[in-house]
């Protein structure tokens, strides 16, 4: 099973909102399996700021729907997008039959909206 990561702009209802504490309140309403892999702040204007987390999901649990909800529900947001998703793949080069020390790299296939 892979996983799919996505950078989801969330825009907060006012330049007025904690974005410390909008950003917490996004990972307590993350659905099961999903996780936060870090978290971008883009200045959008008049000192607005979004917050852009990166929201890894595994690729069988339906795309990034039910975290565009989960988001869109919590307090001090006023809108949810998804700017950019890609799928995760995980790569052992060298791994052999006779190879005793595996190295791994990860790479994401990205696809921007």
């Amino acid at each position: 099973m892979g996983k799919v990561a996505a950078g989801i702009k969330v825009m907060p209802e006012s330049p007025d909102i904690d974005l410390d504490e909008l950003q917490d309140r996004l990972e307590e309403s993350l659905p099961e399996g999903a996780e936060i892999n870090g978290v971008k702040r883009d200045d959008v204007a008049f000192g607005l700021v979004a917050l852009i987390p990166t929201v890894v999901v595994p690729d069988d649990a339906g795309g990034t729907e039910a975290v565009e909800e989960a988001f869109s529900g919590v307090e001090g947001t006023e809108s949810v997008s998804v700017e950019n998703v890609g799928r995760i793949w995980i790569t052992l080069p060298g791994l052999s039959h006779s190879s005793t020390r595996p190295t791994c790299s990860i790479t994401t296939d990205s696809v921007s909206k």
